[in-house]
């Protein structure tokens, strides 16, 4: 008999959870050069709706796809290339095109003819808007916000294909500062912004009007201008970090924190680093809080448990993150992290390694689910053998209990009413449902090495 001793490398589908079961530590596998990046500075992580992930480098833009990288630079005699090789973000719009920041302004890849578009003017006009973008942001629902100077801000919204223009020229709540945005980012889907003096404004582009406008960073700043980066967790919670050093504005306490360290103490996190410079954050799925730091590392932040988890850069560790000042990371589809440093290239960290778990429940022969998410195995010698993910229980049926003729299960399957049906090594088959289960056995010695369902 084939033993398959799974001892049960149990796939911990603890319903296959979608993000990362934490552990200490976290395996990074590294990208480098070698591997085909252009540069080892990394300024933009993203993944695409086709799964391709794309890094913007201080020396052209990359895509992998899993197995090789593609590299597009700049050529003077192309009009077709990239519009210059330092790229500082990425974004997808509802064609599926890519809008590149690059160190010479914004430029358009065009997927399905795998050029780029360098003059935008056109692109702007045949939607009703002028000038050309120096900032943009495409949220969610793929509508676009676009900042050109001496207009204002466009709004384009993809479903009407209309655009709109907050401008200082307009009228009551349609009013907008003219003035530089240095960031956007997206809450309950509208948009706020931050210009270089301090100014937030949050905008809806639905309704068209200017929700609220808070000076509060403006007055503070007196009279200087700062480069803002603007992120927005999934509580709401503001994260402003300019001129080395990050503020928040709690939405539940609605105040603001004049850092990082702060707010986070505040929500009862006991930190294992200080002075925290936010370079990027997102949520995952798991409602788990990940922020790249600038000189900190990795940090994840379990707001059920208030467990801050840091990961850091080890001398002579090749599956630690690369450096200590990660630029950006995203999420890929199976919970999968990318990440982006500084000076010493990507980093990928499967969740597929926090996935398995060891129960040693002997020689498994075989596994069903049922429809709680319960998981069965046909054991060797135990009999059947029921584990709950959720739980970690595990409880045992002999053959006594099963009507089997042995304890040898080595078949199992699940009929569309949710039935559990197991075959033995001469001892007949027999079927769980409603907390029972009944045997059959055509004779004294059958075997039933494999099972299928079939019918309505």
């Amino acid at each position: 008999m084939k033993r398959l001793l799974l001892s049960l490398l149990l796939l911990l589908m603890l319903s296959f959870m979608k993000a990362f079961a934490l552990q200490t530590p976290l395996t990074f596998y590294r990208l480098g050069i070698r591997d085909g990046l252009s540069n080892s500075q990394i300024n933009s992580v993203f993944k695409d709706s086709k799964g391709y992930i794309w890094f913007g480098t201080a020396s052209g833009l990359d895509r992998f796809d899993g197995f090789r990288f593609s590299n597009f630079f700049h050529k003077a005699e192309d009009k077709t290339s990239l519009l210059n090789d330092v790229v500082n973000e990425i974004q997808e719009d509802a064609a599926a095109d890519l809008w590149v920041s690059t160190g010479s302004g914004y430029c358009r890849f065009i997927r399905k003819q795998g050029v780029f578009d360098i003059q935008l003017q056109a692109w702007m006009q045949a939607r009703g808007m002028k000038g050309v973008p120096y900032y943009m942001k495409i949220d969610k629902q793929k509508n676009m916000w676009l900042g050109v100077r001496k207009h204002g801000v466009y709004y384009y919204d993809i479903r009407k294909k209309k655009a709109f223009l907050f401008s200082s020229q307009d009228k009551g709540r349609r009013v907008i500062q003219e003035s530089v945005v240095t960031d956007i980012a997206e809450d309950n889907g509208c948009a706020v912004l931050i210009y270089d003096d301090g100014t937030l404004v949050k905008a809806d582009g639905v309704k068209l009007r200017v929700v609220w406008v808070d000076k509060t960073l403006k007055i503070a700043s007196r009279g200087k201008f700062f480069d803002y980066r603007i992120f927005i967790d999934k509580t709401h919670n503001l994260w402003l970090s300019f001129a080395g050093k990050t503020k928040v504005w709690s939405a539940s306490d609605h105040r603001w924190y004049d850092s990082a360290d702060a707010f986070l103490v505040a929500k009862g996190y006991k930190l294992q680093t200080k002075n925290i410079v936010v370079k990027c954050l997102n949520n995952d799925e798991t409602g788990r809080l990940w922020i790249a730091t600038d000189h900190d590392g990795l940090l994840c932040l379990d707001p059920v448990s208030h467990r801050s988890d840091v990961y850091q850069y080890e001398k002579g560790q090749s599956t630690s993150i690369p450096d200590n000042t990660i630029t950006s990371f995203c999420l890929d589809n199976r919970g999968g992290l990318w990440l982006g440093s500084y000076k010493n290239g990507a980093a990928y960290c499967s969740t597929a390694d926090a996935r398995f778990k060891l129960i040693a429940l002997g020689d498994v022969c075989s596994i069903v689910e049922d429809q709680r998410g319960n998981l069965w195995c046909g054991t060797n010698d135990c009999g059947i053998v029921a584990y709950n993910p959720a739980t970690g229980s595990i409880r045992s049926f002999r053959s006594n209990e099963t009507g089997l003729g042995n304890d040898i299960v080595i078949s199992s399957t699940i009929g569309k009413d949710g039935a559990l049906w197991f075959g033995s090594f001469n001892g007949g088959l027999t079927c769980y449902k409603d907390g029972r289960f009944k045997a059959y056995r055509a004779s004294a010695n059958g075997k039933a090495w494999s099972m299928i369902t079939f019918g309505p």
